[in-house]
């Protein structure tokens, strides 16, 4: 099964609301379950109503309570899950900001019109560089649980399986063709967890 958001992606959970797949990225995972984004605020938003009816003191109750051995592991991967979202975030907000920095510095001087179909190529490969960064940070988590990536966690431009390479307590695992996405490597290893891209 496949991610609503990311069809490129495998499904490791449904929401719990809505049952929209979810791949390690979407998934938010909360004390009681696990949600989609939309479904997660309407979550929240319920709790918060929620303890805003209790009297007084109440909510300072369930706060102070010790977690139980249940509990804990979910509270860990949802920590895991936000600080994992926000590593995406900032590295797709990095990517696009040297890609644009990239092509108005290679484009300085020049007057060269683009034609619609040009256009609309460099869009589809921005897209594609996209959602490729987006399974390689999906591979850096399974890393990092310690586990080594399924064969079909690799980006769909491609039919070849990405490459696997162990050395001592290291695995680092590469694109097997980057250059079809402008890149001469894209690889991300268990030792160092965040996707490295190396534009042609």
């Amino acid at each position: 099964m496949k991610c609503g958001n990311h069809p490129g992606a495998n499904a490791i959970a449904e929401c719990a609301k809505c049952a929209e797949p979810l791949c390690g990225i979407c998934a938010d995972f909360s004390k009681d379950d696990v949600f989609c984004e939309k479904c997660a605020k309407d979550n929240e938003n319920s709790v918060f109503v929620e303890s805003q009816a209790k009297p007084k003191g109440a909510f300072e109750e369930i706060l102070s309570e010790p977690d139980t051995e249940f509990q804990a592991p979910k509270k860990q991967r949802l920590e895991a899950s936000i600080e994992k979202r926000e590593k995406m975030h900032m590295a797709i907000v990095i990517f696009g900001c040297v890609f644009v920095a990239f092509r108005l510095f290679t484009d300085i001087g020049s007057r060269q019109i683009l034609s619609v179909q040009q256009i609309e190529q460099e869009e589809i490969g921005i897209e594609r560089r996209t959602l490729c960064m987006q399974v390689f940070w999906e591979i850096a988590a399974v890393l990092q649980n310690g586990e080594e990536p399924e064969a079909s966690l690799r980006c769909e431009e491609t039919p070849d399986i990405n490459i696997v390479t162990r050395t001592n307590d290291d695995i680092v695992v590469r694109h097997p063709n980057p250059k079809i996405l402008g890149f001469s490597e894209l690889y991300v290893s268990r030792s160092n967890p965040v996707p490295t891209a190396l534009v042609l």
